[in-house]
C-alpha cells in the first residue's frame, strides 16, 4: 500500500509527462481501479462506486454512443444533468466516443440556454430519462450502463470540452478547453500538495469531497472533480440541496474537505448567528468572546480551542470531520471568514472565473492573513498584473478559445478578468469587485459596492439576500436594495432601518449610501449562486423587483399579498395542465387558450379550496376561466 506522499509523486509525474490530452488524465484518474470513488445516498441507504465499478460504466457508454451516432464523431454533445455518477460517466464517454462535450449550465435561464444549443449545433443530449427542453435527441445514461465492454476497445478520443460562464453579464459566453489547459491546471498541485499540509489532511486516513459545487462550473470541475479525483480521492454526492440534508450529508459521510461559494458561506454565518442570538446576553459575549481568542490563536492552537469551546455548535453544524475549505466565486464577507476559522473550519479564499480557470488561493496557516480575504499568490500555471486596476492573467492554463454570441476566438492566454484588484508588499492579491459594478455619482468619485456590502452585516435580522448599485438615470445614485423575507412587520423594519442607516452614518460621506429600499422579491435569479447587478438591474427596470422605502412597509406587504395569489394561481393552473408556469399568461383563457378540459377544471377547483380553504364551485351565470378572475374571487371571499 502506497502512502499518500508516495502516490502524489506518481500522479504528478504523470502530470509532468501527459500528452496534454483528456485521454491522460482519464488513465491516470482511473488507474486506482479499487479505491472507493462515489459514495451516496439511494433509497436511504449508502452506496458506494469504486473507480474500477465507474470505469466500466464509461466504457460501456462510449460503446453505446458510436453505435447510437452512427459513428460521428467532433459533436458537441450536451450533458444536460446535475451532479451525479451518471454525469462524470457522460462526461467521460462523450470524449471517449470522439465527441465533446459540452456542460450545460442548469442555473441558466432557459433562453440562454437555447442559444447555446443553437451555437453550438447540438443535435443530441444526455440526460436521465426525461425529453430534452430543447429539441436534441435525448440519450437516457441508464439504459447503456450495463453493457460488457473490453477496456482494450480502441477509442479514438476527443479532445476538447465546452463550458458557459455564470451569465452575469446576461450574455451568451462559452469557454473551450482541451486537456493540455486542464493538465495545466492540475500541474499547480504539485507544488500546492508539497507545500502546503493541510490540503492533504486526513479524517479517519482519508479525504472526502463534497460535490457541492457543480461540475458544470469551472470551481466545481477543477477543484472538486479534478483536482482531487486525478490523485484517487473520494467524492460524496448529494442527494437534494436542502440545508438540513447538506448539514446531515457532511456528518453522515464524514466529509473532509468542502469547497463551496460565498453565498453559503454567509448563510452558514447568519444561521450560526441567529442561533446565538436566541441565547442569554451572557451567552453571546462568551460566544463572541470565544470567537475573538480563537482567531488569535496559532492556528493548530486554534482548532483544538474551537473544538473545545464550540463543541456543541459544531456538532450542529459539520461535525468534525471537516479539514479544509475554501471560498470562491465572490466577494466573501471577513466576518463570514473569521467566524468559520474561529469556529476551527480553515476556510480559504481562491479566485478564478470561466476564461482561466482556478489560478490562486490563499493556503496561509496565519489566521491573521486568512481572515483578511486575500486570494493569495498566482499558482505556478499563471502570472498576475494588475493594469488600470483591473487583474489580467496570463498563463498557459487558461481556456484556448471563447465562442461570445457565436464567434469563436483563438485566445492568447492573456486575459483581463475587469475585476477590480490590489496587491500587498508581500505579493498577496485581493479582489475588490468588478469594474462594470462601480458607481460613479455627481462628485465623481468611484465607489465599489462590493467593499460597501461588507460594512453591513445583516445576519441578526430577517434579511434574505442585499445588493448596492447605482439607481437613477444615470445610475449615478449609491442605493441599496434588501430583499427582506415575508411577514416583515413594522417593528423589526424600524429596526433594521436604524442599523443601516447608522452604519451609513459612520462612513465617509463620499461613499456614503443615497436611496435604502426593500422588496420581498428574489434579487437574484433561481438557482443563481450570487446577485448578478445586471439582472437585478434589469428585473427592477422591468418592475418584477418592486422597491419600497422603509416607511412603506404596509403597501409594500399587501403588494406582496396580492401578488402571490396571481403566482399561486399560476402555478396550480400549470400543474393541472401539465405546462410551463411561463404558458400561463393571467388572462389566458382555461379552455380556448390553455386547451383544459372538465376534469382538470375540476382538479384545479380542488387544489384552490385546498390552498385558499375555500368552497368555490362552478358557477354557469358567473364562470371562471381565467388567472385573474379568479384572483379577483379569491380576493373577494378572504374580504380583502
Amino acid at each position: 500500500m502506497k502512502t499518500q506522499r508516495e502516490l502524489i509523486e506518481i500522479y504528478t509525474k504523470r502530470i509532468r509527462e501527459g500528452n496534454g490530452t483528456f485521454e491522460d488524465i482519464f488513465d491516470a484518474n482511473f488507474s486506482q481501479r479499487e479505491n472507493v470513488f462515489l459514495e451516496f445516498d439511494k433509497d436511504g441507504k449508502k452506496c458506494k462506486l469504486t473507480f474500477g465499478e465507474v470505469k466500466k460504466m464509461v466504457y460501456s457508454l462510449a460503446y453505446s454512443l458510436g453505435e447510437l451516432l452512427d459513428g460521428k464523431k467532433d459533436l458537441y454533445i450536451a450533458l444536460n444533468m446535475d451532479n451525479s455518477y451518471e454525469w462524470i460517466v457522460s462526461f467521460w464517454a462523450i470524449l471517449m466516443s470522439g465527441n465533446k462535450p459540452y456542460l450545460v449550465n442548469l442555473r441558466h435561464p432557459k433562453e440562454l440556454t437555447a442559444s447555446i444549443y443553437k451555437t453550438l449545433n447540438i443535435e443530441y443530449s444526455l440526460d436521465m430519462g426525461k425529453p430534452n427542453p430543447f429539441g436534441a435527441t435525448s440519450f437516457d445514461v441508464d439504459m447503456y450502463l450495463d453493457r460488457e465492454v473490453e477496456e482494450g476497445q480502441r477509442f479514438v478520443w476527443a479532445n476538447e470540452i465546452a463550458l458557459s460562464t455564470s451569465a452575469t453579464t446576461l450574455q451568451e459566453k462559452i469557454c473551450i478547453f482541451s486537456g493540455k489547459e486542464i493538465l495545466a491546471q492540475l500541474s499547480n498541485t504539485e507544488k500546492i500538495l508539497k507545500q502546503t499540509r493541510i490540503v492533504r489532511k486526513t479524517y479517519e486516513g482519508t479525504i472526502k469531497l463534497l460535490a457541492f459545487l457543480p461540475f458544470y462550473h469551472i470551481f466545481g470541475l477543477i477543484a472538486t472533480y479534478f483536482w482531487f479525483t486525478y490523485f484517487g480521492y473520494e467524492i460524496v454526492l448529494l442527494s437534494d440541496y436542502a440545508p438540513e440534508t447538506i448539514l446531515r450529508t457532511i456528518r453522515k459521510y464524514k466529509v473532509t474537505h468542502l469547497f463551496a461559494v460565498p453565498l453559503f458561506w454567509h448563510t452558514i454565518e447568519k444561521s450560526v448567528k441567529a442561533e446565538v442570538n436566541k441565547k442569554d446576553e451572557k451567552t453571546r459575549k462568551r460566544f463572541q468572546k470565544g470567537i475573538e481568542i480563537s482567531s488569535r490563536l496559532p492556528s493548530s492552537f486554534s482548532k483544538a480551542f474551537a473544538k473545545k469551546a464550540f463543541r456543541e455548535v459544531r456538532q450542529a453544524l459539520f461535525g468534525d470531520s471537516v479539514q479544509f475549505c475554501i471560498s470562491g466565486g465572490s466577494y466573501l464577507r471577513k466576518d463570514a471568514q473569521k467566524l468559520l476559522n474561529g469556529l476551527g473550519y480553515p476556510l480559504f479564499n481562491g479566485y478564478g472565473t470561466s476564461e482561466i480557470g482556478i489560478t490562486s488561493c490563499d493556503f496561509s496557516p496565519s489566521l491573521k492573513k486568512r481572515n483578511s480575504g486575500t486570494v493569495g499568490k498566482p499558482f505556478t500555471s499563471v502570472e498576475y498584473e494588475i493594469k488600470d486596476g483591473t487583474l489580467h492573467v496570463k498563463g498557459n492554463s487558461t481556456c484556448k478559445a471563447i465562442i461570445i454570441n457565436g464567434n469563436r476566438v483563438e485566445t492568447t492566454g492573456d486575459f483581463d478578468t475587469l475585476d477590480l484588484a490590489s496587491v500587498d508588499k508581500n505579493g498577496n492579491y485581493f479582489i475588490d469587485g468588478r469594474r462594470s459594478d462601480l458607481i460613479i455619482p455627481e462628485g465623481g468619485e468611484n465607489i465599489n459596492p462590493e467593499i460597501l456590502e461588507g460594512h453591513f452585516d445583516l445576519s441578526p435580522y430577517p434579511v434574505s439576500n442585499m445588493s448596492i448599485l447605482g439607481l437613477g438615470e444615470e445610475k449615478d445614485r449609491v442605493t441599496m436594495v434588501i430583499q427582506v423575507e415575508k411577514g416583515l412587520g413594522k417593528i423589526e423594519a424600524e429596526n433594521l432601518r436604524k442599523y443601516v442607516y447608522g452604519v451609513n452614518d459612520s462612513l465617509p460621506s463620499t461613499s456614503r449610501i443615497v436611496d435604502f429600499f426593500l422588496t420581498f422579491d428574489p434579487l437574484q435569479s433561481e438557482g443563481a449562486i450570487k446577485v448578478s447587478r445586471a439582472y437585478l438591474y434589469r428585473k427592477i427596470g422591468e418592475g418584477k423587483v418592486r422597491l419600497f422605502p422603509f416607511e412603506k412597509i404596509e403597501e409594500a406587504r399587501i403588494e406582496e399579498e396580492k401578488g402571490s395569489i396571481e403566482d399561486t394561481l399560476i402555478e396550480l393552473f400549470a400543474k393541472n395542465l401539465n405546462l410551463r408556469k411561463e404558458e400561463v399568461g393571467l388572462t389566458s383563457h382555461f379552455g380556448y387558450d390553455l386547451h383544459g378540459g372538465s376534469l382538470e377544471y375540476y382538479s384545479l377547483m380542488l387544489d384552490i379550496n385546498e390552498r385558499y380553504h375555500l368552497d368555490l364551485n362552478f358557477d354557469p351565470e358567473h364562470p371562471l376561466f381565467t388567472v385573474e378572475e379568479f384572483a379577483t374571487e379569491i380576493r373577494k371571499r378572504l374580504g380583502e
